[in-house]
């Protein structure tokens, strides 16, 4: 049986490998060392990641990124996408890495690259970049002359720190800042900035980003949006000076649409107050997370959204965890929230932490087929809370009246309708639990 693993064809080899993430494959070619050969193709590496160090012994990580560096030395030609993510300092041995990256991979097209995992405020000064990373970063960029795509992750930058360890200041210095296609800003990059992100401006091939709000005014992201950028992620945890509020308005919304109709707005807000004003009636919203806010959204802003995006927004996120005095919030939201289900045709996402009746569970789940339904089981209660709806027949009032009873009811129920294996939510909920794309790992 070895035999016929050793000796399988070539394309079948090179396949397999292709599968395997790049410390399988160098342990599958110690097992079987006529494989070794077919490491020696483009085919066989689709992607090298390397990430979740957080979730490792710091010794292993240790030995990992060792035997990554060796990887790429031997494999570095053949290697067309890297995705790489420290969760620890990053280091000589992440600086060893960089600068093989660099050296030994010339027909890299795309590389993505995450300085700090799970950056933790007081660890800062261990986990900021040195003048040598922001240098071994740029090389990359510089040497790479395939590279189409580039994206920088959340990396911890102090602006009051030397220059020569800011990485956005050194990615112009090398004039490699128009390189970047995806460019991620959480708030740890941007610590001890003052006023108007204007360096922005220098990153003119950028089509993904994420900034704080009060980083951008109008004639910032114009330019951008004239530039290519495509999608933008705003975040905002505190209430906005006047002036910085009156940017983004309606009439810079129909600007950007002119220029760019799919243009797309992910928006997160957390600790501050919500009203329908805080909503501009033609910004192109994808995405909206609302998160430890300082009051309780009402039905009255839930059909402002389905009023004013039903034809754009395609997840919504509504959590808490501060608000306990506060936590049954307004008694028609849960209505609302079919409603927005029913009209925004587009919504296949909806993550709810608030209190919720099995009945309008289900409600939900039969008004549209989500990807994704996010209740966790500490608010859900069973019972049949709802008037009678004029469209509801005696069939219908009886599959709800039947399936609203228990837990074990309900998510077979819901399950039928989504039409994959669903499950109430028993950890810990937060906007944080669910998914990198639409938050900024605070």
């Amino acid at each position: 049986m070895a035999n016929c693993v050793e000796e399988a064809p070539a394309i079948v080899v090179t396949k397999i490998l292709s599968y395997l993430s790049w410390n399988e494959k160098l342990n599958a070619t110690q097992a079987l060392p006529s494989w070794k050969s077919h490491l020696h193709t483009s085919a066989a590496w689709p992607l090298v990641q390397h990430g979740s160090e957080g979730e490792e012994n710091v010794y292993f990580v240790k030995e990992k990124r060792a035997h990554l560096l060796i990887c790429l030395k031997i494999y570095g030609k053949y290697i067309r996408h890297i995705d790489l993510a420290f969760g620890y300092n990053t280091g000589r041995s992440g600086l060893q890495i960089l600068n093989a990256i660099a050296n030994f991979c010339p027909n890299l097209l795309s590389f993505r690259f995450a300085p700090h995992e799970s950056p933790v405020p007081h660890t800062l000064p261990e986990t900021t970049l040195t003048k040598s990373h922001v240098l071994a970063t740029c090389s990359i960029l510089s040497n790479c002359k395939h590279l189409n795509e580039v994206g920088i992750i959340s990396p911890i930058i102090s602006w009051s720190h030397a220059a020569e360890t800011n990485l956005l200041l050194g990615l112009c210095c090398a004039n490699v800042a128009h390189k970047i296609t995806e460019l991620e800003l959480f708030s740890g990059s941007l610590l001890d900035h003052e006023g108007y992100l204007k360096l922005l401006r220098e990153f003119t091939g950028v089509k993904k980003l994420m900034v704080r709000r009060e980083k951008v005014n109008n004639e910032i992201l114009l330019g951008l949006v004239k530039n290519g950028l495509q999608e933008i992620t705003l975040y905002q945890d505190e209430e906005l000076p006047l002036v910085d509020a009156q940017q983004l308005g309606e009439k810079f919304w129909n600007d950007v649409l002119k220029i760019n109709s799919n243009f797309k707005v992910d928006l997160i807000l957390q600790y501050i107050l919500v009203i329908k004003d805080s909503f501009i009636t033609n910004m192109p919203l994808r995405s909206l997370v609302l998160d430890d806010l300082v009051n309780i959204v009402t039905k009255g802003v839930i059909d402002h959204l389905v009023t004013h995006y039903s034809e754009s927004l395609e997840s919504f996120t509504y959590t808490n965890l501060y608000l306990e005095n506060f936590e049954s919030g307004d008694s028609r939201l849960p209505a609302a929230l079919v409603t927005m289900v029913k009209k925004c045709k587009h919504l296949h996402t909806l993550k709810y932490g608030f209190p919720l009746s099995s009945t309008s569970v289900l409600l939900i789940a039969k008004a549209r087929k989500l990807r994704e339904l996010i209740i966790p089981a500490v608010e859900v209660s069973y019972e049949f809370d709802w008037e009678i709806q004029e469209d509801w027949d005696d069939d219908f009032r009886q599959w709800l009246t039947n399936n609203c009873k228990s837990e074990a009811l309900l998510e077979n129920s819901v399950s039928e309708l989504l039409g994959f294996e669903w499950h109430l939510f028993y950890e810990h909920f937060n906007y944080m639990t669910f998914g990198r794309n639409l938050c900024l790992n605070l």
